[in-house]
């Protein structure tokens, strides 16, 4: 499984963060706050979005979905996203976010908040000011991905 590069993505209502790792291990981290006008998030997470999969040849990407499936702006941005990866034919993993509470902890964790506790016990360098939390749900995402993948190869 050399050289497989995995996006991670969390999108919400105002923002899309992406954590990029390469064979397992973290090697980018952003996030980018979109506009409240709807054709500018859109053009903004889609510019977002290509250039990370053109600068880090992304080969697969996991995605979590929004927690509720009625039409939101989440929802709707998510949707953009998926059509984009599924017109580039990249495999997308979907992840909930009550998945990723089963699997960081046993009993499940009931808060997002102990679950950026565990991700930044695994990458430390992330609690910095610079990063959003978003960015921990989208590290969360990506290592969830990186081991399911793992143990079922």
């Amino acid at each position: 499984m050399t050289n497989q590069t995995l996006l991670s993505i969390k999108i919400s209502r105002r923002k899309i963060a992406a954590a990029v790792f390469t064979d397992g291990k973290v090697n980018y981290v952003d996030a980018r706050t979109l506009s409240n006008v709807h054709t500018k998030a859109e053009e903004s997470l889609l510019a977002f979005l290509n250039w990370i999969i053109e600068k880090f040849e992304v080969k697969s990407v996991g995605l979590e979905l929004p927690d509720y499936p009625v039409e939101t702006r989440t929802t709707r941005m998510t949707e953009l996203a998926v059509q984009t990866l599924r017109n580039r034919a990249i495999p997308i993993w979907e992840v909930t976010k009550q998945m990723l509470f089963v699997a960081y902890a046993m009993p499940p964790l009931k808060t997002r908040k102990r679950l950026h506790v565990i991700v930044l016990s695994f990458w430390p360098h992330l609690n910095s000011m610079r990063f959003d939390r978003s960015i921990f749900d989208a590290a969360a995402v990506g290592y969830y991905v990186h081991v399911e993948r793992l143990l079922h190869h």
